[in-house]
């Protein structure tokens, strides 16, 4: 989540959610982080219509406010040059230590 929007549900950024069904105007999801684990959530589009009178058409634009990220094992990501990482460990992952 990019943006507070129900912090009662915890709904907040930072949460991490998998995207289970996509419509037009909602996002249906699950939580897979913090207090509040598999609860379903609905995520509502936030419609954005500048109003300007230049303008001699009138558009409108549908924001979701997510942030898309991918995973990938440990073992696949050795040897790739990556820009940009972020680690997520809830459990211990290494054996070694």
């Amino acid at each position: 989540m990019l943006r507070n929007i129900d912090q009662f549900v915890v709904l907040c950024n930072g949460i991490r959610l998998i995207i289970t069904k996509m419509d037009k105007y909602v996002l249906e999801g699950k939580i897979i982080s913090g207090s509040k684990l598999g609860i379903k959530i609905y995520i509502p589009g936030l419609s954005l219509t500048p109003f300007d009178l230049r303008i001699p058409f009138k558009f409108q634009r549908r924001l979701f406010s997510l942030s898309i990220s991918f995973t990938m094992t440990i073992n696949k990501s050795k040897g790739q040059f990556l820009k940009h990482v972020g680690l997520f460990f809830p459990q211990s992952t290494f054996s070694h230590g």
